[in-house]
């Protein structure tokens, strides 16, 4: 017998993001540039892309909200 869809989730590692992880990646304040540039942190940026991909990083509606309120990249 296989085991139920469902249980795979319980075997996968989630991230649970919060508005201010997202915002600090792309900006930091004072900074006159990204704190985390894509070209010198491509690890970072592969990692969490990949992460994307395979479902693994998560968050609330109300991240998404306060994020579309800011006027920048993000």
């Amino acid at each position: 017998m296989s085991k139920p869809k469902q249980a795979k989730l319980f075997n996968t590692q989630l991230y649970c993001l919060d508005s201010s992880v997202i915002i600090n990646l792309f900006r930091h304040s004072g900074l006159p540039y990204p704190p985390y540039p894509e070209d010198v942190f491509k690890g970072l940026w592969n990692k969490i892309e990949e992460l994307i991909r395979n479902g693994q990083i998560i968050s609330h509606i109300t991240v998404l909200k306060e994020i579309e309120k800011r006027d920048d990249e993000i």
